[in-house]
């Protein structure tokens, strides 16, 4: 879903906040072994608070998906997306280091745009093996698959995320 970036229930929070998890405070995001869990905005400022937890213990991004949700759909929702390999778990091992990477990005604008996305690629290649991305020549161009993708997505922050139109 894609929403207006004022409206409060687009905003999901999340944490990796090991006191919060044994006072049960959120909800464990996916299966028994994940390690990111999810929390209300309500519940993280009463945890920040408190002492519970700190600012820079949450992530907190707008409501975007771009997966199937219904489970009977074509793709079988997220499970399916991930069996079809369109997304990858990230190991538990990683999961830690992957998170603190993200947790280094600031609020996207035209002057930390670079730097996320820096700080994102540095996450990803963390959490799995960059060499298994292929990166093939576009038809009669020089251009390859990840050069392209890149632009696109630097092109699409701009005009959904930060509402700035470039050439």
């Amino acid at each position: 879903r894609f929403s207006d970036s004022n409206d409060e229930d687009s905003l999901l929070w999340f944490h990796c906040n090991d006191d919060l998890k044994e006072a049960a405070i959120g909800n464990r995001l996916g299966p028994r072994e994940s390690t990111i869990w999810t929390i209300s905005p309500d519940d993280a400022v009463n945890a920040i608070a408190t002492g519970k937890a700190r600012a820079e213990d949450f992530i907190v991004v707008s409501g975007l998906s771009v997966w199937e949700k219904a489970p009977g759909g074509l793709a079988g929702g997220i499970q399916g997306e991930v069996n079809n390999n369109l997304f990858e778990i990230i190991d538990r091992e990683s999961t830690e280091s992957v998170w603190d990477i993200l947790l280094e990005q600031k609020t996207m604008s035209e002057e930390t745009i670079d730097e996320n996305l820096s700080l994102i690629e540095m996450a990803w290649s963390e959490g799995g093996d960059m060499n298994e991305i292929p990166s093939e020549k576009i038809f009669n161009s020089n251009v390859t698959t990840v050069e392209l993708a890149n632009k696109a997505l630097r092109r699409w922050i701009f005009a959904f995320l930060l509402n700035v139109q470039k050439n």
